[in-house]
């Protein structure tokens, strides 16, 4: 039996009542899922869905509250203070591993504040140019850029984000001056680029595969270890120079810290359920994202080095909020 497979079975013997009895009576009443960003953006979406087919399983209401703010840390402030009974959840995403590096003031940690339910889904960063540009590869635009320090522009949804943090891997990488420009999210900077504002840009598959697909932009390399299948003929950056050199904007569900694990891998069972239905998985798909789905502790793994990871990046450029 793989690995999804005993995660699966998990779930037909919680409903058994294989689990502690506080696990077995959970939930009690109506769950919350906490969304950091503005509803219609791809986490409210993930979370809309995941509410949808999570509510019959559970045999609760499962309600979305959009709690925007500062970077989102307004959505895990409030969480993180939230009873630990499994009831009131954070649908978070990559930028909330970083989060305390850029606002040193909040009051939580992003780690040991919450504790991990499951990895939803990944969206890798894509580098991107216009079809009609000459730069068939990583390599060929990175070599003019050296040639000519200073001269050519990254579209950038925001110097904290992780396709911002992207563009800085690939400048160290390559020993590159090009400036980024700032614009007011994905969208916008996809259209800097469409519009020839500048050369290129690095978004996350979630909003550039649409637009690949449709031979609008022209995808350089995708910064995963797979190609991914709904752009095969993009390549995965352990093609290039700068393989192991990996950067998604991933999404993720938390709950406060000393949450019940019983509770816990009832949730997790269940999500993975979900996220194994076909509609899911489509709609995951075609966006570009690649599953991100595993144990709590395989989650928790992975949050611990996204924040050692982003964070010492943010530190070591001494980003500030925008």
């Amino acid at each position: 039996m793989n690995a999804l497979n005993r995660r699966l079975a998990l779930a037909a013997l919680l409903a058994a009542g294989a689990l502690p009895l506080h696990a077995q009576t959970f939930p009690s009443r109506s769950v919350q899922i906490v969304v950091p960003f503005a509803a219609g953006g791809s986490a409210d979406v993930m979370a809309r869905l995941l509410a949808q087919h999570l509510a019959p399983r559970l045999g609760q209401p499962v309600i979305v509250e959009n709690r925007t703010g500062a970077g989102g840390t307004v959505a895990a402030t409030y969480v993180a203070r939230a009873a630990p009974d499994g009831l009131t959840l954070l649908l978070t995403a990559a930028s909330h591993a970083g989060s305390k590096a850029m606002y040193p003031q909040v009051a939580y940690d992003p780690v040991k504040s919450f504790a991990p339910v499951a990895g939803l889904v990944s969206y890798p960063v894509v580098l991107l140019v216009k079809p009609e540009s000459r730069y068939q590869s990583v390599e060929m635009l990175a070599a003019d850029i050296q040639a000519q320090p200073g001269k050519y522009n990254n579209a950038s949804p925001g110097p904290s984000t992780v396709p911002g943090l992207a563009a800085e891997m690939f400048k160290r990488r390559y020993k590159l001056e090009f400036t980024s420009v700032p614009y007011r999210g994905s969208s916008p900077a996809l259209n800097a680029v469409l519009a020839g504002e500048t050369e290129f840009a690095f978004n996350e598959t979630g909003s550039a595969t649409a637009l690949v697909k449709g031979g609008r932009l022209r995808g350089l390399v995708v910064m995963h270890k797979e190609r991914v299948p709904e752009i095969p003929n993009v390549p995965a950056i352990d093609e290039t120079r700068m393989a192991g050199t990996y950067a998604s904007a991933w999404l993720g569900v938390l709950a406060p810290a000393g949450t019940p694990a019983a509770i816990v891998e009832r949730l997790n069972a269940e999500i993975g359920q979900v996220m194994q239905m076909p509609e899911v998985k489509s709609r995951m798909q075609s966006f570009g994202g690649v599953s991100l789905y595993d144990t709590a502790a395989a989650f928790g793994t992975h949050l611990e080095r996204e924040s050692e990871r982003w964070s010492s990046l943010i530190k070591e450029l001494g980003l500030k909020p925008e």
